[in-house]
């Protein structure tokens, strides 16, 4: 599987980050933590709409910017498909601004952290089942990061933390097989859900610049249930080998990369490597 070290990463990070939910709600915290912090800023394109500097996020301030660009009957795809680009981006900063101290946590070097740190994390899904495997929790976190850019569904709507979030789903097999995963050969990053888009979402947030370069009509990529319709290679501060994929409703479905894409990895500021 492509960069293997991202399942234990980001099953690390997802206990971190429930552990600090957990924390905060038993401190009887009630902060809204989903709007109180700007995002990285993914664009130099992007201009400050609000009268509140620095509040707006960068989906919020795109979208702005694809209204006034694109008069009624062009074709936005890619001006929409980059907000969603720029509101996955801000999906992972609010994930790290769920807690004061979670940003020096989860960009450490998680390696030397307990790799079963996730069976104690006692997920249930819907059918009351424990989630205990790792394609599983990963489901969780996939289902974060859907909901959020898709959907509109952000940390804390509908769910506190991400033990109430893995309720919601079904059985284990069924939702991992409509994410892509698959119990024969090879699990692929490219190939699942938001999976290689998890792993290198701290490198686009930490770009100064990520535009979108053009517009691609393809079927190509097929994840699970889901097959997608077009995609938008991405320039991310010059550098090339993303490409954002998107179903025929529009849903970015991942953030899939080159072969060639390890040579960037060196930059994430999570100690990513190998």
């Amino acid at each position: 599987m492509k960069r293997k070290n991202y399942m234990k990463k980001i099953v690390t990070v997802l206990a971190v980050a429930t552990m600090l939910m957990s924390s905060l709600s038993a401190c009887g915290k009630t902060e809204d933590t989903t709007t109180d912090k700007p995002a990285a800023e993914a664009s130099v394109e992007t201009e400050q709409t609000s009268e509140a500097a620095g509040t707006e996020s960068v989906a919020e301030t795109e979208a702005v910017a694809a209204t006034e660009e694109n008069p009624e009957g062009e074709d936005n795809r890619l001006e929409e498909g980059m907000t969603k680009v720029y509101t996955l981006i801000d999906a992972y900063n609010d994930l790290l601004s769920q807690h004061k101290y979670a940003e020096d946590l989860l960009q450490a070097d998680v390696e030397s952290l307990d790799n079963a740190e996730f069976e104690n994390l006692d997920f249930v899904n819907s059918n009351g089942d424990k989630i205990d495997t790792k394609y599983g929790v990963y489901c969780v976190l996939i289902k974060y990061y859907y909901d959020y850019v898709n959907n509109g569904i952000k940390y804390g709507d509908g769910y506190s933390d991400f033990s109430e979030l893995a309720a919601q789903l079904p059985d284990e097999k069924s939702i991992m097989a409509k994410y892509g995963f698959t119990d024969e050969g090879e699990n692929k990053t490219n190939t699942i859900i938001m999976f290689e888009a998890v792993g290198v979402l701290p490198f686009l947030a930490s770009c100064e610049a990520v535009h979108g370069t053009d517009l691609v009509e393809t079927t190509e990529y097929v994840m699970g249930d889901y097959t997608s319709a077009y995609a938008i290679p991405l320039n991310c501060d010059g550098n090339t080998g993303l490409t954002a994929v998107f179903d025929a409703d529009g849903n970015l479905m991942n953030i899939c990369s080159s072969d060639d894409f390890d040579q960037y990895i060196s930059s994430f500021p999570n100690g990513a490597s190998e």
